[in-house]
């Protein structure tokens, strides 16, 4: 890496540990992570997508929001707090998909979607229960229903 970009990175994760100290005095949660300890554990990759972190000052959009390759501080474990071996620098969407979930909640969410991508893949889309369907079982309708609009079905007031 040329000295350059190792500056961008060293800058970047100076204002990182800045902003994590400042959570952690907020939320009341333990932070003895120094910079040092930061530009050990800083990969180039993305360890969760694989992606390459933007570390530079183009990782903002236009509003000021992190772009989703930024580099963001994650606590493993939210209730650990900014200790040793409980953080690890992934991209900004990668910690966002997590946010303060558990490990089950992360489970809960994948299952359900897994489970509606599947109903979507037998079915070819979602279909809610009727409303008038108490034990909210899937009604069949029919893919191309048919309108008689002879002059017979008009007179039995069938259009």
């Amino acid at each position: 890496m040329n000295p350059e970009n190792n500056l961008k990175k060293r800058k970047h994760m100076y204002n990182m540990l800045y902003r994590a100290k400042k959570r952690a005095k907020a939320k009341d949660i333990p932070c003895d992570v120094d910079l040092e300890y930061l530009c050990s554990i800083a990969p180039d990759i993305c360890p969760v997508f694989g992606t390459a972190l933007l570390w530079d000052t183009k990782s903002k959009t236009k509003q000021g929001s992190p772009q989703h390759a930024s580099p963001s501080l994650d606590r493993i474990d939210p209730e650990k707090g900014y200790v040793r071996g409980n953080v690890a620098i992934i991209s900004n969407k990668a910690n966002m998909i997590k946010s303060n979930a558990k490990l089950r909640e992360l489970y809960a969410v994948a299952d359900w979607l897994h489970d509606r991508l599947k109903e979507i893949e037998k079915y070819g889309s979602l279909r809610p229960p009727s409303i008038f369907d108490p034990a909210n079982t899937y009604i069949q309708r029919p893919t191309n229903p048919r309108i008689d609009t002879s002059a017979s079905a008009r007179k039995r007031g069938g259009y």
